[in-house]
């Protein structure tokens, strides 16, 4: 009887170790996929969820020729009972498209997983749900609060080769809600885009820009939307790292940087970026010592930045997006 009693236990054991945790995730971790902000979700935006046994351990992308299918790796994701178009899957993250048409002031959330022969399903949870919930995407390439904006040359605005007055300006965000004419779910925009309903506002630095050209989802996209504006010489726009807000249906986004400058030779110009030990110009890595050349970045007299062995952000009026300052001179 003993003996029958421990191997009972032996392979009680072993079976509750085999069984798959069904997904699990709560309504703080459904964030905007561009803002990477928590908050009510709405139609057409890319939204992230991030919980555990989402899916298999190995990233998915899910998109096949441009399209976003609602099952992908044997997973799916219901948005009041509708399935949703989906991104990619990892085991802690899932990226998908909020199904146009979905209504109302909540929105209940599944996620369904298959695997070895079984159904797992999270528990139901409620978002909040609006027509319009706007974030901004940040720029790909640079750390930090600087957005993804494209000029009017099709380069994209980095302090490198910042906006100028008088241009116009390509943004990119999700959760910008309906157009007109109606989008399928998980469908590229076509290559002519297609606008949304809900009125849209941008202000830089505060000023409110008059001219907007366009305000859709992105060509060839699936979930992304686009503005297009006029960056207006008029509006008293100082030059530096300013604040874009983008305000959909009565609805601001969190803010995103955009370098601008006004015409004139006293504006700051960043001609090179160089390894700070050799000064040789090139690509940057993280955590790299880099010195930076141009017009107008500082005070004419050099000022050591390094304070208790730390390296602050700020230094004598000056900031560089995503990076810390130690010596205005670049040296030790």
């Amino acid at each position: 009887m003993r003996i029958w009693y421990r191997v009972m236990t032996l392979l009680v054991g072993f079976t509750v170790l085999g069984l798959a945790q069904p997904p699990s995730f709560s309504a703080s971790s459904v964030l905007n996929g561009a803002s990477l902000t928590a908050g009510a979700i709405a139609p057409g935006e890319q939204v992230i969820i991030s919980g555990s046994n989402l899916g298999d351990v190995a990233a998915t992308t899910c998109i096949v020729n441009s399209v976003a299918p609602t099952s992908c790796g044997n997973v799916s994701v219901l948005v009041n009972g509708k399935a949703a178009p989906l991104f990619s899957i990892s085991a802690g993250q899932i990226s998908f498209q909020v199904p146009f048409g979905i209504t109302g002031a909540s929105a209940t959330l599944q996620i369904s997983r298959q695997t070895s022969g079984q159904t797992l399903q999270s528990a139901v949870v409620t978002v909040p749900l609006a027509p319009t919930s706007p974030g901004l995407y940040p720029s790909k390439n640079y750390c930090g609060t600087l957005g993804d904006f494209i000029g009017q040359s099709g380069l994209p605005i980095t302090p490198l080769n910042p906006a100028q007055l008088g241009e116009t300006v390509r943004l990119y965000g999700t959760g910008f809600g309906a157009t007109n004419p109606a989008m399928a779910s998980g469908s590229p925009a076509p290559t002519g885009g297609v606008q949304v309903t809900a009125p849209v506002r941008v202000t830089v630095g505060g000023k409110v820009m008059p001219g907007i050209f366009y305000a859709g989802l992105a060509p060839d996209q699936v979930g992304v939307y686009q503005v297009n504006f006029f960056l207006d010489p008029f509006r008293e726009i100082t030059a530096g790292n300013l604040p874009v807000v983008v305000n959909v249906g009565g609805v601001d986004s969190s803010p995103v940087i955009l370098p601008v400058v006004t015409s004139g030779p006293q504006e700051q110009m960043i001609q090179e970026i160089a390894n700070g030990a050799s000064l040789t110009a090139g690509p940057i890595a993280p955590g790299e010592l880099a010195a930076i050349k141009g017009n107008n970045l500082g005070d004419a007299t050099a000022t050591t930045c390094n304070a208790n062995g730390g390296l602050p952000t700020s230094c004598s009026g000056v900031s560089v997006l995503g990076a810390c300052l130690r010596n205005a001179d670049f040296g030790r």
